[in-house]
């Protein structure tokens, strides 16, 4: 059980990164990030992986 634990954690960091290189890649090409800013593909990933987490742990 443990190492599917720290298997989700490894998942999340590496979505979190994904998420906010990204950004800053997005940010560097001109991109604003403001309101509407739907995130990216690194986001998506990380905001499924925990609403998924909490439904389950709620």
């Amino acid at each position: 059980m443990s190492g599917l634990i720290a298997l989700g954690v490894l998942v999340q960091a590496a979505d979190v990164a994904l998420g906010w290189f990204s950004a800053i890649h997005d940010l560097d090409n001109g991109r604003v990030i403001d309101e509407n800013y739907d995130g990216n593909a690194g986001h998506v990933l990380h905001g499924s992986w925990a609403s998924t987490s909490y439904r389950r742990s709620g």
